[in-house]
């Protein structure tokens, strides 16, 4: 999955302890990927911090329960995109 083709970033949220081998494949298929952990969800992306060092993650991922908003700071989605607005829509 990781090799059909270019990613930008990776997410990485609790699950169930898979993080680390998962963000091991991510680093070596794709080594310009941006790498955001969701630090503030604790549980398994605590264990991803000790690999990839706590100094090079973005405070807002540690502190920051606005999901959303992390979400399109660190992928560089304007809220002004056409994708958020169809999705804030869409909504009954």
């Amino acid at each position: 999955m990781f090799e059909d083709r270019r990613f930008d970033v990776a997410v990485f949220y609790p699950w169930h302890g898979r993080n680390i081998a998962v963000h091991e494949l991510f680093s070596q298929l794709q080594p310009r990927a941006k790498t955001v952990p969701i630090v503030s969800t604790g549980g398994a992306t605590l264990d991803l911090i000790k690999l990839i060092g706590s100094k090079s993650i973005a405070t807002d991922v540690r502190f920051d329960f606005d999901y959303i908003s992390v979400f399109h700071r660190h992928m560089d989605i304007s809220v002004k995109d056409a994708h958020y607005n169809r999705w804030k829509t869409a909504r009954p």
